[in-house]
């Protein structure tokens, strides 16, 4: 199946059969599918607009113009009859997928249909985009013959070869047609006169020693005249009667100009009556129509001429070829053909070479865009932000991006990369957020996206769950062990948070949580009182032990004391028990 063909159909159904696009008021706009909201269009400086559809998220503009103009569905049929009727030449640059054997061929049988030359010269010059698909798919030096005989023809009957001398028969022709009508209206010129040098001019002017040659077509060269001619008479002009009926262009001293022009300039055809002068028009123009009606059509209305001086002006406006192709209705390949000096030269003058020289310079300043374009993309700037700082299109950047084998994707793995070795690295920092704060700081140069929450994130994902953990930071002094410490040396916790710089509340906080409040300390001193008394209850009178106890847990408790130790006896330990104890040891 054809590509292009499927390509095309599928845009027909995707933004016409939906009723996606419309076109009002000069406007484009499309439809929003989560709300069914019409929303104007925005057009890019390359000349694409943004939509989505299955192929993609934008479309060209002249693009969505074809679909609109020529509603599908398309057959393969209809898309051979418009490239073979110019029609894709307004809308379409390149048209990929749209040649293959198949369209080949039917463009080739619609040659035939309408009997047009195959001569490769021909084809060559009045099917280009045809010719050059005959040469990708035939590679090789002989191409267009490799085609002819896959087509069944033999390439030595339709040959270039064959038709040789046709310019020049016709040249010939309309070398004697001219003189012809010129001797009819008694024009003062001499006619083929042979010089002792050798030269023959097609017509002498004796009064001015004027050399002029009749040429079949604008395009024809003036070789012979620069040569011979030049140094010979004081004056050499060159008339033809195909192409620009305005024009007159020098070239080393050699006038060029149409024959109806020249004739305008001409005393003799000045003099003549209205009516003489129309006949002589009149002539000239059967003769046109009978080589190539089209081109008359051309040639009265300076089309050729008009459309290369349209181009130039939009070019030196500064548009793109593109849009100079939307707005002279061609394609923007043959805006840049006309440009480059490669079509329509003829009617170009030197500006080819001004062109040629400020697309060199174009280059140059691409190539810096190209690498500001980089430089943005490393920065970790979104292919929106890089699109706004450049002045272009999203699709545009996507582009180049694409080009370089660079995404989004790249830039985040290669953030994420230089923050997981920051974050692995050991450092001085106190707490973790310090330690974030610091990657935040050191990347934001080189990555303006990154945040806090970035790096907090990352570290989460690929930190939090280890079991191991690795230390990373210094870390704060464990104060917990020195709160605790000197609080059961009998500190208060006013004293304890100014020894150690510490807010009184965090003080308070800490000791609730390793339960060492006044209570939670009395309760463990108390319990083990308890302990000791019973253990030396039978080794010795109350006073002592009250003393054995107290020095047995003096090192914990600093503050306690022989009477503390005898307090806590008498209110916990029952005097029916301490009595029974003391007859049994008697």
């Amino acid at each position: 199946m054809n590509k292009f063909l499927l390509r095309i159909n599928q845009l027909h159904i995707d933004l016409i059969e939906t009723k996606r696009v419309r076109f009002d008021d000069g406007k484009w706009f499309k439809r929003q599918s989560v709300n069914d909201k019409w929303i104007e269009m925005r057009i890019y400086k390359d000349g694409q607009v943004g939509i989505t559809h299955t192929n993609g998220t934008s479309i060209t503009l002249s693009h969505l113009k074809f679909l609109m103009d020529y509603p599908g569905p398309y057959t393969l049929s209809q898309l051979v009859d418009f490239m073979y009727e110019g029609i894709f030449h307004k809308y379409y640059g390149w048209i990929g997928g749209f040649w293959d054997e198949i369209t080949l061929k039917m463009y080739f049988e619609k040659l035939k249909q309408k009997s047009e030359p195959l001569y490769e010269s021909y084809i060559k010059e009045k099917h280009l985009a045809f010719n050059k698909a005959t040469q990708r798919l035939h590679k090789g030096r002989h191409s267009y013959r490799s085609f002819l005989l896959d087509m069944g023809e033999n390439p030595d009957l339709i040959s270039r070869n064959m038709y040789i001398g046709t310019f020049l028969k016709q040249g010939k022709e309309i070398e004697f047609d001219i003189i012809r009508i010129l001797i009819k209206f008694n024009a003062p010129f001499e006619y083929s006169k042979r010089f002792r040098s050798g030269s023959i001019p097609d017509l002498y002017d004796s009064h001015s020693h004027t050399a002029i040659d009749i040429k079949r077509s604008i395009k024809t060269e003036i070789e012979k005249e620069i040569i011979k001619y030049k140094h010979e008479f004081d004056a050499v002009t060159v008339i033809y009667l195909l192409g620009s009926r305005e024009m007159i262009t020098v070239k080393q001293g050699i006038r060029k100009m149409s024959i109806y022009k020249w004739l305008s300039l001409q005393s003799f055809f000045i003099k003549l009556e209205l009516e003489k002068q129309n006949e002589i028009i009149g002539e000239l123009d059967r003769i046109v129509k009978s080589i190539d009606e089209n081109q008359y059509n051309s040639d009265i209305h300076e089309y050729h001429k008009m459309l290369v001086e349209q181009i130039i002006a939009y070019d030196k406006q500064g548009l793109d070829n593109p849009t100079i192709a939307q707005k002279v209705n061609v394609s923007y390949k043959y805006v840049n053909m006309i440009l480059l000096g490669k079509a329509l030269a003829e009617y170009s003058g030197s500006y080819p070479l001004k062109y040629k020289k400020k697309q060199e310079q174009k280059k140059q300043n691409h190539q810096k865009t190209t690498e500001k374009l980089i430089e943005l993309f490393h920065e970790g700037k979104s292919s929106k932000k890089i699109a706004k700082d450049l002045n272009m299109s999203t699709n545009m950047v996507n582009y180049h991006l694409r080009n370089m084998n660079l995404n989004q994707k790249q830039v985040i793995k290669l953030r994420n990369n230089k923050i997981h070795e920051m974050l692995s690295s050991f450092t001085d920092h106190q707490v973790l957020s310090e330690k974030f704060k610091w990657v935040v700081d050191s990347l934001v140069d080189e990555h303006p996206e990154i945040t806090l929450s970035i790096v907090k994130g990352y570290y989460y994902s690929k930190f939090g769950d280890k079991e191991n953990k690795i230390k990373i930071i210094k870390g704060k002094e464990d104060y917990r062990v020195k709160i605790a410490q000197l609080y059961q040396e009998g500190m208060k916790s006013k004293v304890i948070a100014e020894t150690l710089e510490l807010p009184i509340q965090g003080v308070r906080a800490q000791l609730r949580k390793m339960k060492l409040g006044k209570k939670d300390i009395l309760l463990i001193r108390n319990q083990k009182l308890n302990m000791y008394l019973k253990k030396y209850e039978m080794t010795s009178p109350l006073k002592v032990r009250f003393q054995k106890v107290a020095e047995q847990l003096k090192q914990e408790y600093p503050t306690l004391t022989t009477e503390h130790v005898r307090t806590y006896y008498y209110n916990h330990f029952k005097k029916s028990d301490l009595e029974s104890k003391k007859s049994q040891t008697e």
